[in-house]
């Protein structure tokens, strides 16, 4: 359990931040086109809160998992444009095609991603509003890595590729001050 704090940024109670970061993107997440957008209320929040880890964890695990979400809606919604018929008028056309049944098929699979996505977020929120730092199933094996891409995009921190290059400049100023050392 966290201890009752506040944001840095905002000066609202941590778990409000929280609150609009899970229920915000929830509610685009149901809502036709903006479902793709989902995780942009929780990145807002993440990117804004300047040091309070509590928002900075549980507002990147929602980015995550809206992330996520609208990855697939996005995947479906490709699929469903690339089975439909040019012609909805034809419904016989489309029952005797055989696209009927991957239509409906995608339409239950994006359903049943969205209503367990649902039930994490309101456990998410339950939880987070009592300050208990809640990790949702299979995301947390893989937010730490995105964790740290958002932390380039914060700029907290700088891209490994960046860091190697600092790294190999900083050994090769090394070599060249301990050979300049050794012909003295």
């Amino acid at each position: 359990m966290t201890k009752k704090s506040k944001s840095t940024t905002f000066n609202i109670n941590a778990n409000i931040l929280v609150l609009i970061a899970y229920a915000g993107g929830l509610l685009l997440t149901w809502i036709q086109t903006a479902c793709y957008f989902a995780w942009g209320i929780p990145l807002i929040i993440y990117l804004t809160e300047e040091k309070n880890k509590f928002i900075k964890k549980q507002s990147s695990q929602a980015t995550l998992l809206f992330l996520i979400t609208s990855i697939i809606s996005i995947i479906s919604y490709l699929l469903l444009i690339l089975v439909s018929p040019d012609n909805y008028n034809n419904i016989y056309s489309l029952i005797v095609g055989g696209n009927f049944i991957i239509i409906a098929a995608l339409s239950v699979i994006i359903s049943a991603v969205k209503i367990v996505v649902t039930i994490f977020t309101i456990v998410a929120i339950i939880k987070t509003w009592h300050y208990q730092d809640y990790e949702i199933p299979y995301l947390n094996k893989i937010l730490p890595t995105f964790t740290k891409y958002l932390e380039i995009i914060d700029g907290k921190k700088t891209p490994p590729e960046e860091k190697s290059k600092a790294n190999n400049s900083k050994k090769i100023k090394r070599n060249k001050i301990h050979k300049n050392t050794s012909k003295n």
